[in-house]
């Protein structure tokens, strides 16, 4: 796809007929160092670079993304046009309003262009929305007064599609959004919640639609256009690392029977067994993965960090407590290797097939007998191991 994939970049503007309409292949927009001044030259136009806004959109967007620098136009379009057999770039005017809110005066003609060159395959619309306004009776979750109470450039109004609309403090999100970020949290997979004039707590999950028609658009975008950089930037990183880790055809199932096996140390022996027999107080290594992978896992970013990063700061945090003897393997380790590995346990139990999977995955020794484990095995680490560096080999203990 990557190869054959048509670009269209369309020159247009919401208060003159100027338009142009030129399209190539991306493997061809590549060999020209992708950069918003070489989008310019594409559709012949003389101007600055600062003169324009640059916006990308396929058939798997919800909206129109703004470019804002010359980096963010192959991430973007890696992240969420890679299967789609058209990507389409606009290029407004600097005071033009975006391609979500208004058409350009050109679009029906431009839009006869860009079928004429797509051929067969039906061109993506954006889906012009109208401004937004705050209807919303919640209380801010930080001062627990009503949101419509703040001031306007204090709340932040998000789409959630069927006509339904909620709206936070920017302070709020920010902090939260930040926080959820430094600990490996990838920026879909946030939950905000708000409170409702009952009380209720009411929760949403920040996906990549709601990111893209609300949070990056309107005029809070400023405030999280960084984030949204940033948080592309780490999936991008993350996606490279774990699909040079998928060359091994066992490693996604042995992953998920890993984080399996840690959520369920403390009530199924043949998890214990298996964890026991990685000889790693933090259980990396085999028969999951291979000392090549495990190093490669060590590598994968966790937040700000990589994971063997979070792995001492885990370590120097218990022993700093006295607590070096009570590392779990469900509520400490779990959730750290499955932000690195990108597994949600809570999707990962429900999901019946891929549990099936993981249980007849048969692994490296799984037939090799073992003494049974003590009832005591409910720690990480016994008080013997105290002191001692968490990458010595086989002296822990666990539980869930």
């Amino acid at each position: 796809m990557a190869s054959s994939q048509q670009w269209l970049f369309v020159l247009e503007s919401t208060y003159t007929v100027e338009h142009n309409v030129q399209a190539i292949t991306k493997a061809n927009f590549l060999a020209l160092n992708p950069s918003r001044a070489a989008i310019l030259k594409i559709v012949d136009s003389k101007n600055h670079v600062s003169q324009h806004t640059f916006w990308i959109h396929s058939r798997s967007m919800s909206a129109a993304v703004q470019l804002l620098d010359d980096m963010s136009i192959i991430k973007t379009a890696d992240i969420y046009c890679s299967k789609d057999p058209i990507v389409t770039i606009y290029v407004r005017n600097s005071d033009d309003e975006s391609p979500n809110i208004s058409r350009a005066v050109s679009h029906a003609t431009t839009l006869n262009l860009r079928r004429q060159v797509s051929g067969q395959v039906q061109i993506p619309e954006v889906i012009v929305r109208p401004p937004r306004r705050n209807t919303s009776s919640s209380l801010d979750i930080i001062s627990q007064e009503p949101v419509r109470s703040l001031a306007v450039e204090d709340q932040v109004i998000l789409d959630l599609g069927k006509g339904k609309q909620e709206t936070y403090s920017k302070e709020y999100l920010l902090g939260w959004i930040g926080a959820e970020m430094r600990k490996g949290v990838r920026i879909t997979d946030i939950v905000v919640e708000s409170i409702d004039n009952q009380g209720k707590i009411r929760k949403v999950l920040l996906t990549s639609e709601i990111w893209i028609t609300s949070l990056i658009r309107g005029p809070w975008k400023g405030s999280f256009v960084p984030l949204f950089q940033e948080g592309q930037a780490k999936i991008i990183e993350k996606n490279a690392a774990l699909d040079n880790l998928k060359k091994d055809p066992r490693f996604e199932l042995a992953a998920k029977l890993f984080i399996r096996d840690l959520k369920t140390f403390g009530s199924d022996p043949k998890a214990q067994d298996r964890l026991m027999r990685t000889g790693s107080k933090f259980y990396l290594g085999e028969p999951y993965f291979s000392k090549d992978g495990v190093e490669m896992i060590k590598k994968l970013p966790v937040g700000q960090n990589t994971l063997a990063e979070e792995l001492d700061k885990l370590w120097d945090k218990k022993t700093k407590t006295g607590a070096n003897d009570e590392i779990c393997a469900s509520h400490d380790l779990a959730p750290l290797y499955g932000a690195a590995l990108g597994i949600d346990w809570k999707t990962l139990r429900s999901d019946t097939k891929a549990l099936m999977d993981i249980t007849n995955l048969s692994l490296e020794g799984e037939k090799k007998p073992q003494k049974s484990l003590k009832k005591s095995m409910s720690r990480v680490f016994n008080t013997m191991t105290r002191g001692k560096k968490p990458d010595d080999p086989g002296e822990g203990k666990s539980s869930g």
